[in-house]
């Protein structure tokens, strides 16, 4: 339904903070059970515009895989900035990072390369990046990936800022 525009969109402004503090609770018992650090490292509280289901689904996608490819005693860290008119989630990860070759492929449909396993055996579809591309895209931002092998990956996306209605007087 992405790729065919028929996606309902429900844009609003959100705390971006709080998604992605429910995410990091949300995902906590299963880094713990791997022995992977979660950290979420922003002193902002921002008022975004997008659809939060669609954003939070990013957000939990992106943070499932860095600890699904982060070996026992690796860690995450998740923040939060500040880029002119849009803010940019962040997710850096300690694990086993990805070829070029791999990276060339993440955002092909179909692609024969999408999926991979988890450091302990963790399936996947090879569908989640690509579904967080399209709702990153719909939602007005952009996703990038740095990553080198053996050295852990950086996914970053952002998203418009949001704004704050004053109240309403009588």
């Amino acid at each position: 339904r992405a790729q065919k525009g028929q996606l309902d969109i429900n844009k609003e402004n959100f705390r971006l903070n709080t998604i992605t503090q429910h995410t990091l609770d949300v995902l906590k018992s299963s880094a713990e059970a791997k022995g992977v650090s979660l950290y979420l490292t922003s002193a902002l509280d921002p008022i975004v515009y997008g659809d939060q289901e669609m954003l939070s689904t990013v957000i939990r996608n992106l943070i499932n895989n860095s600890i699904k490819f982060t070996k026992q005693g690796g860690e995450v860290r998740v923040s939060i900035e500040k880029d002119g008119d849009d803010y940019v989630v962040s997710i850096k990860d300690s694990g086993v990072g990805l070829s070029a070759d791999k990276i060339d492929t993440l955002f092909i449909p179909g692609s024969s390369n999408a999926s991979s396993l988890g450091t302990q055996g963790e399936k996947g579809t090879g569908l989640g990046l690509l579904l967080c591309k399209e709702f990153v895209d719909v939602n007005g931002g952009k996703l990038y990936v740095e990553s080198s092998e053996g050295k852990g990956s950086h996914f970053w996306f952002t998203i418009p800022e949001g704004t704050v209605l004053p109240a309403l007087s009588t």
